[in-house]
């Protein structure tokens, strides 16, 4: 019998105002998180300042381990190096400082 393989790791935030990382959410899902709200307290995605921006994403994660047990390979699309934003710090609610 074969071990299992190990998930490859998503480092890519889903949810950027508590700096939850996919693999994160994928990790609650696998041990048994299977709605929102059980996501959201086992890892605190989703129920940051910008009032849950990120659960479309979070329920497509669900959507998707139920279906066929695995996870979107982007879950959260349009946060890469095409979308215009250089970074998370433009996400972040630091104070912009003045020129």
């Amino acid at each position: 019998m074969e071990p299992k393989a190990k998930p490859k790791e998503n480092k890519a935030y889903v949810c950027y105002c508590n700096k939850v990382d996919a693999s994160t959410i994928e990790s609650a899902i696998r041990r048994g998180c299977r709605t929102l709200g059980r996501v959201f307290d086992a890892t605190q995605a989703g129920v940051g300042a910008c009032g849950g921006t990120c659960r479309p994403f979070i329920e497509k994660m669900l959507e998707q381990y139920e279906k066929d047990q695995t996870f979107p390979a982007n879950p959260r699309p349009g946060l890469g190096p095409k979308s215009g934003l250089k970074s998370e710090r433009r996400l972040s609610n630091k104070p912009k400082r003045p020129r």
